[in-house]
Parts: C-alpha cells; structure tokens; sequence
C-alpha cells in the first residue's frame, strides 16, 4: 500500500491561546492595558520636553534680566563717573601752575619763609623753562576720538635764606602739603651766619605750568570753560608749630608740630667763638678818689659826680646800686699802705693810692 500522508491542521493564534487558557477577553483587556500605557509614555515625554523648552526660556529669562539689572548699575556708575568728570578735570588742572601763578608761588614761597623766622630771602627765576611734549588718544563728548599732544613746562625757581634748622624742617613739612605740583631738587645744608642757623645757598624747587594751549584742549573735552577764572590759589600748606627749647640761653632742640606728628630737631652746627680776653683788673679808667671811715671812694671816667664805694670784700658800687659797666663783679679784696687790692673773676690786680 502506497503511504499516505497524513496533513495536520494548522491552529489560529487564537486557539493556541486558549489552549494556554488564555480568552478573547483576557486578549481585549491585555490590549487596551498596553494602549493605554503606549498613550500615556506619550504624553509623558510630550509634557516632559515641553517643560525642559520651558525651564531653558526660564534660565534665558532670567539671565537676560540679571544682565539688564547689571547694566542698569552700570549705567549708574557711569553716568556719575561723567557728571563728575569735570570737577574731577578742574581738580586735576589745578594741581598745576598757569602761566600767571608763577609769581605768585615765588611770593608764596618768601612769604612762609618769613613766617619760620628768616629776614631776608632772594628768588631767582633760572634759565628757561623745560617743555615736555607728551601724546595723549582722547574722546570728545560727541564721540570722536582725537590725538592731543600735551606741552608741559617746568620752570625752577632758586632760594637763597637763612633759618633754623628746626624752622627750616617746618618750612619743607608746609611744602609738602602744598596744593600745587611741585618738585624739590637736591640741596646742600651749611652752616648760617647766626648761631644755630642753617644756610640754603641753591634750594631749587621745580614748578609745573600748563600753558594756554592746553587749556583750550581741556575746554574742548569738559565744556567751553575759563580756566583762569576757576584756579585755585596757591596754597602752601598749615604752618607747623615750631617750639625752641633752650638751657642756659644756648638753644638745645626745637619740637616741630604738624598734622602728621611731632619731632625733636636738634641743631646739627655749633658757633666756636673765640675766648674773651681776661678783664684788666682794675680797669684804667678806675681811680682812687678818698677815704670815709672803713668805706673807699673811687671814680671811673674821670667822673667825680657819681662814685663808686666799696668796703674790704665788698663789689664796687653807686648809692643807687650801679656797678662799673663790664665790670659788675669788681670787689675791693684788701686795702695795703700803697693802694688797693682788686679782684673780678679770679684775677686781682693792685691799684695805687697816687692813681687819682
């Protein structure tokens, strides 16, 4: 017999899931679970990247706000960093001299000289004056920008007087505090001719003078203004307080006072004078002129009007109390049959009865 072949019937899904007892209606609930969970992740991940979008314009916002809020106090600084820009220019200028202020710093100067005790001080303009050119990228209100080449001059000044040294130490502390820009060159200190002085033969002190020209640059960037009518005086600064300090009438320091503190300023030269000459004891002028009782009489000058009485060991002297002048120590010591024994600061000397 011929083989037979025997088909097997092919199953439906649907029939091999009920064979896992799986029903049509586990299939429609198992279905709509999945939908709904498909739908769902959807509108999850829609919503999500819609707030991510609206976090990135939220941190752009905010940003752009700190930004503007930045700017706004910026804006601020800036606007009264320019209102002040011109009294910040005239401040400035005015550290500087103008061309009509030269002779008043010169004046100002000898003028605090005299107020540290010296009597007579000479000011000399020296050789002319030294231009500095400088070059200088600005902008102008309107916004342009324009190259300005700046000439400065300085101009030195040279001072010849005498003072203190302690004086002469509060004279440059005033100097210092001077409202004006100036520049003291290096100077030698010598012995005055007082006691206690020092003597400044080439003190030089460099001013700086803006011209005009560069007045009408800075007219162009601040404003149509007149310099001249807004500079300020010059001012040398508070006087210090200078305070000798001697002991048996040679000066010993002097104490200088200022704002800034206060120093011992001890005198760095010493007179040496020559000793005096010994008294002529007695003086030649002196004579014998008589005797009262235990006093001696005698006159000087040839003066018989006013004579001068003396006991052994007494100083020589008036009615009215006048000692012989230059001699106002001269006793009599001892009385001998020939004259007189006369002493003044351990030197004695004889004078004789016929001396009249």
């Amino acid at each position: 017999m011929a083989a037979q072949n025997i088909k097997t019937p092919k199953k439906t899904l649907l029939e091999m899931l009920e064979a896992y007892n799986i029903s049509k209606l586990d299939l429609i609930i198992y279905s709509s679970c999945l939908f709904v969970f498909i739908v769902s992740l959807g509108i999850f991940i829609f919503f999500s990247g819609d707030l991510l979008l609206k976090q990135n314009d939220y941190k752009e916002l905010s940003e752009d706000f700190d930004g503007s809020q930045m700017l706004k106090t910026q804006e601020a600084e800036i606007t009264a960093g320019f209102a002040a820009m011109d009294k910040a220019v005239f401040g400035l200028r005015n550290k500087f001299l103008s061309e009509k202020q030269v002779n008043d710093f010169k004046e100002a100067v000898k003028k605090l000289a005299k107020k540290y005790g010296c009597d007579k001080i000479d000011a000399t303009e020296r050789s002319e004056p030294v231009d500095s050119i400088e070059s200088f990228l600005v902008k102008t209100k309107d916004g342009e920008k324009k190259t300005l080449k700046i000439k400065f001059k300085k101009r030195s000044m040279e001072f010849t007087f005498q003072m203190t040294l302690g004086n002469f130490f509060g004279f440059l502390k005033s100097l210092e505090n001077s409202n004006k820009m100036i520049e003291i060159l290096p100077f030698r200190v010598a012995q005055g001719d007082e006691p206690n002085t020092v003597r400044l033969n080439n003190f030089v002190v460099m001013v700086y003078v803006v011209p005009i020209e560069l007045d009408k640059e800075l007219a162009d960037l601040v404003g149509d203004v007149t310099f001249e009518d807004h500079i300020t005086d010059v001012l040398l600064g508070d006087k210090a307080q200078v305070v000798p300090v001697t002991e048996k009438k040679i000066l010993v320091r002097e104490n200088v006072k200022t704002r800034d503190g206060a120093w011992d300023i001890r005198p760095i030269f010493r007179v040496i004078e020559a000793p005096k000459p010994p008294a002529v004891v007695p003086p030649v002028e002196l004579k014998y002129f008589m005797t009262a009782g235990n006093t001696f009489l005698f006159t000087y000058n040839n003066d018989n009007n006013n004579p001068f009485y003396a006991t052994p060991g007494g100083i020589l002297k008036t009615r009215d109390g006048k000692t012989i002048p230059n001699y106002d120590t001269l006793k009599l010591v001892e009385v001998t049959k020939m004259g007189f024994i006369l002493e003044m600061e351990d030197v004695k000397g004889e004078l004789s009865k016929l001396r009249r």
